[in-house]
C-alpha cells in the first residue's frame, strides 16, 4: 500500500523501525500541525474512571483519546466563547439580540464563513446552521422526499445505515403511505466484504434509475469507516435522474467535501465529532443554490422568513437555505461551535487530510504487523482514498468486556456491539506516539485477556 511505502521510507531515511516508538516521536517532531494538539483540552488518566489502574501510569498523565468519531474534544478557547455569551446576556438582557460577540438573533451567520470552506459550498446562503441532525434529514426529506406511486417513490441507502437516518426515512415512508419493503432499497457488501464497492452503488441506481427518488447515503460509514465515492455517486446518481443527499456526520471536518461542485442536491450535519462543538451541539444542513429562490415546499417558522421581526400574516421566506430555519439559534450552542470551526479553519482541510492520511495509514500499518490476524482484522477499506480518520477492527468474539479494559490503561476509543472495536485518529489533536500506544495497550490487554 502507498502509505505505507511512505512510512517504511521515512523510517529508512532515519534509521528507526517504522513499528517502534523512536519512529512515531520522530514524525511528531515533523508534524505541521503538531501545535494545535496544545489547543485542546485532553482527559487525563485520573479521570477516565474509579477503575483506572493507577500501578501503570501518573495520574495527571494525558488519556490516548481515540473517540473524536463520537465526540470530538474541547478546544481550550470554548469556555472563553460561552462565557462571553453569558456575559452579554448579563450586562445587555434582551438587547443581546443585536449586541455582543454572538448576537443572539443572528449568531447562526458567525460559522458560516468557516463551514463554506470545510464543505466545500459555494455561497454562505448554500448553508443554514440550525436543529439536531436528525431532526434536519426530517426537514429536507419533507422538502425533497415527493413519491409517485407511478414514477419514483423509492430511497436507496446503505444497509447498516446509522439507525437514526433509516428511522427517518422509513417514518417519511409511512406518513405517505408508501410500503416501506417496496420502497427502501438498502444496498449490501457482496463477495463477503465488509464494506460496498462503489461499482455496486451504481449497478443498483443503474436497475432503479426509473424508480429512485432520492440517494441518501453517507459520507463517511459509521460502522466500517468507508469513505463513499462522493463525487462519482452524484454524478451517476443525477444522470439518472435522482435526486442526492449526503449524510456527513462522520463526514464533515474529516475529509475533503466540494458540495457544490458535486452538484449535490442536499446534505446534513452534526458538529460533535470531528468538528469538536461539543456533544448535541447545532448541526448544519447544505442545499445547492440553484434551489435557492425556488425551494421545494418545506415546513415554516418565523426565522425563515424575509424580516422574521415584522410578524407579517403572509409568509415571506429569505433567500438561500435559511428559509428552512424554524427557531432562533442557540448563542451557547453557536458560540461552542465557533471555538472547534476556528481551529479547523485556522489547520485547514487540506493539512488536516495530509496529516490523515499518515497519522491513519500509520494505525492501519501497525494492526497489520502488531496484531494476531487470527483474531481480528479492519472492516475499513485499505486504500487512504475510501476512508477518514476511522479505522474499524473487527474481532473472533464479543469485545465489551475487553473494550472496558482498555480504560484501565488509558485508551479512550469506541465499541460497537458485538464484536467491533472503532479507533479514530485525530490530526488535530492525536499524534503519531498517540497511535503507537493505542497498538500498544490494544496487543497488551488481548495478550491477557483474549
Amino acid at each position: 500500500m502507498e502509505v505505507h511505502g511512505k512510512l517504511e521510507k521515512l523510517a529508512r531515511e532515519n534509521n528507526l523501525d517504522c513499528t517502534s516508538k523512536d519512529f512515531a516521536t520522530m514524525m511528531d517532531k515533523n508534524d505541521e500541525l503538531k501545535t494545535f494538539r496544545n489547543r485542546f483540552h485532553i482527559p487525563k488518566m485520573k479521570d477516565l474512571s474509579n477503575e483506572t489502574n493507577q500501578s501503570l501510569h501518573n495520574e495527571n498523565d494525558l488519556a490516548v483519546y481515540m473517540c473524536g468519531n463520537s465526540l470530538g474534544l474541547q478546544p481550550k478557547t470554548t469556555n472563553q466563547f460561552v462565557q462571553k455569551v453569558l456575559k452579554d446576556w448579563k450586562d445587555y438582557g434582551v438587547l443581546c439580540h443585536e449586541k455582543g460577540s454572538f448576537p443572539a438573533a443572528k449568531c447562526d451567520q458567525s460559522p458560516k464563513d468557516f463551514l463554506v470552506d470545510i464543505v466545500g459550498a459555494k455561497y454562505p446562503r448554500e448553508i443554514s446552521v440550525l436543529n439536531g441532525l436528525t431532526v434536519n434529514i426530517h426537514l429536507l426529506l419533507t422538502a425533497f422526499y415527493r413519491p409517485d406511486p407511478k414514477g419514483r417513490y423509492k430511497i436507496l441507502m446503505e444497509d447498516h445505515a446509522f439507525r437514526s437516518d433509516r428511522y427517518a426515512v422509513t417514518s417519511h415512508m409511512d406518513q405517505k403511505g408508501i410500503n416501506i419493503r417496496d420502497a427502501l432499497i438498502e444496498i449490501q457488501p457482496k463477495n463477503d466484504e465488509p464494506w460496498i464497492r462503489t461499482q455496486a452503488i451504481l449497478d443498483v441506481i443503474e436497475e432503479n434509475k426509473d424508480s429512485i427518488a432520492i440517494i441518501l447515503l453517507s459520507g463517511v460509514q459509521y460502522y466500517t469507516g468507508q469513505k463513499f465515492d462522493m463525487e462519482k455517486g452524484t454524478k451517476f446518481a443525477k444522470s439518472r435522474g435522482c435526486l442526492v443527499g449526503w449524510d456527513l456526520a462522520h463526514a464533515v471536518g474529516n475529509v475533503e467535501l466540494k458540495l457544490h461542485e458535486w452538484d449535490v442536491d442536499f446534505a446534513a450535519w452534526c458538529s460533535y465529532k470531528y468538528l469538536n462543538a461539543g456533544a448535541g451541539n447545532i448541526a448544519g444542513i447544505f442545499v445547492h443554490d440553484r434551489f435557492c429562490l425556488k425551494m421545494p415546499q418545506y415546513l415554516h417558522g418565523w426565522f425563515g422568513t424575509l424580516d422574521k421581526f415584522d410578524m407579517f400574516k403572509k409568509y415571506i421566506p429569505i433567500a438561500g437555505t435559511d428559509c428552512m430555519r424554524l427557531s432562533n439559534p442557540p448563542p451557547l450552542l453557536i458560540a461552542a461551535q465557533y471555538a472547534g470551526l476556528q481551529i479547523t479553519a485556522e489547520a485547514g482541510m487540506g493539512r488536516i487530510t495530509k496529516k490523515q492520511e499518515l497519522l491513519t495509514g500509520y494505525l492501519d500499518y501497525l494492526i497489520r504487523k502488531k496484531m494476531n490476524s487470527s483474531i481480528c482484522h479492519t472492516i475499513t477499506p485499505p486504500n487512504p482514498e475510501d476512508r477518514g480518520s476511522q479505522l474499524s477492527i473487527a474481532f473472533t468474539k464479543n469485545m465489551k468486556e475487553i473494550h472496558s479494559k482498555l480504560h484501565l490503561y488509558g485508551l479512550v476509543c469506541d465499541y460497537r456491539h458485538p464484536c467491533v472495536i472503532r479507533i479514530a485518529p485525530c490530526p488535530l489533536y492525536n499524534s503519531f506516539l498517540d497511535v503507537w500506544k493505542t497498538i500498544s495497550i490494544i496487543t497488551e490487554v488481548l495478550e491477557y485477556n483474549y
